[in-house]
């Protein structure tokens, strides 16, 4: 699982806080459930039923220090002409009362849903359709089985029987019980010690369309979710070399866009709701985040942005301290990290002596080249060669301006 810290925002750079009511209710869920046990409830409720609710057990003095799960289909929302939710009812399975709690009392996380403001949308509410019709599917093809294909089933039958007519008993009772509507689909009896080889008829195609229309569903079923077919063990679209990106995009695109969600709910409702101590003039000082610094997956792309960041504080287009904020890193407390720097050389500084160096401006008019020589001398400190109209190669040294 990956780790949920909670820092201050009030400063320049983030700082982790380990000691805070609300990240111990975090670490702490109740006497029953651990972090990650529940941490999977949350995001299983939020993908199958769009919704997730938590009763919040509270100290005196109104700080969470408890969450209970309540079953999603088992709680109603109760609107408010103004608040939108003004209370929740919750039903257990079969009991004959229902207990209402107050706007503050339950934890509610929950999906988009274009039909109400109210309950969220799960992926398998939007599936439940396609999941009626791939029922009735299945049971039409296998229908087609009982009633249409040859043989396929070879039973090899080691125990003795007392007589023929047992043997027949046995046959017909396992027949009866197999055979489709129109007597196909007959098993094949075989005792032991009659054959020696035991072949199986090749899959029909019938068979092999039932196959592939398995495959279909669990695709697409799979496609909804954003889970690619490599996670699945499906190679047949891909190959172990690009397994591994496709587990990156199913990191960055699927599990921190629904962690992406949750964290929302957090900074924006859970925070400010029972932690407000934590705010300074309606601003909040206190923030969660996930840390995906030990996500393998994700690895080659924090290798990828090191890279990236190591070119550009190279050339002089960020500072050392921006690349550490853009990698997640606190900032050093050298001011020499805040400076621009070209091949390791702060700008404005000659390579050899580290003294500023003064350069002429060019008059206005001047060859194009010049221009270019002149920029490219102001970044690294020194002059292109050239070569002149004899083809011997000249260096022109710039003239420093006298004080």
């Amino acid at each position: 699982s990956v780790p949920l810290r909670l820092f201050d925002v009030s400063g320049k750079m983030p700082r982790e806080i380990l000691d805070h009511p609300a990240i111990e209710l975090m670490r702490h869920i109740n006497p029953i459930d651990t972090s990650t046990v529940y941490m999977t409830q949350i995001y299983a409720d939020l993908l199958s039923e769009g919704n997730h609710f938590s009763f919040l057990d509270r100290d005196s003095t109104g700080t969470p220090i408890n969450m209970i799960r309540l079953p999603p289909e088992e709680v109603e929302v109760i609107p408010h002409p103004t608040r939108i939710v003004g209370g929740y009812e919750w039903k257990p399975a079969g009991a004959s009362r229902s207990e209402v709690y107050a706007r503050e009392q339950i934890m509610h996380p929950h999906t988009r849903n274009p039909a109400s403001p109210y309950r969220g949308m799960g992926k398998l509410v939007r599936l439940r359709d396609q999941i009626l019709i791939d029922r009735h599917m299945r049971s039409w093809r296998l229908n087609q089985f009982k009633n249409g294909i040859p043989t396929s089933m070879v039973f090899k039958i080691n125990r003795g029987f007392a007589d023929e007519a047992a043997w027949e008993r046995f046959r017909h009772e396992t027949w009866d019980r197999l055979r489709g509507v129109q007597n196909a689909g007959k098993p094949m009896f075989i005792r032991a010690g009659d054959v020696e080889v035991i072949t199986i008829p090749r899959p029909t195609d019938e068979e092999l369309a039932f196959y592939e229309g398995l495959k279909f569903t669990r695709n697409e079923f799979a496609m909804l979710f954003g889970v690619p077919p490599s996670r699945l063990s499906d190679y047949s679209e891909s190959f172990r070399a690009n397994a591994s990106e496709q587990s990156r995009t199913y990191w960055q695109d699927t599990i921190m866009a629904w962690h992406r969600l949750f964290i929302d709910y957090l900074n924006s409702t859970f925070l400010p709701t029972w932690f407000r101590a934590g705010s300074l003039r309606g601003r909040m000082q206190i923030a969660f985040a996930y840390d995906y610094s030990q996500v393998r997956a994700l690895a080659l792309s924090m290798r990828d942005m090191a890279m990236l960041n190591e070119i550009l504080v190279r050339n002089a287009m960020r500072t050392p301290n921006e690349a550490a904020i853009s990698m997640g890193d606190a900032r050093h407390e050298d001011p020499a990290a805040d400076k621009l720097y070209m091949n390791g050389v702060p700008l404005g500084q000659s390579k050899d002596t580290g003294t500023p160096t003064a350069i002429p401006d060019l008059p206005a008019g001047g060859p194009e080249e010049d221009r270019e020589e002149l920029i490219l001398h102001r970044t690294t400190g020194e002059m292109p060669r050239r070569t002149n109209g004899n083809g011997n190669v000249k260096r022109e040294e710039a003239h420093a301006v006298p004080k």
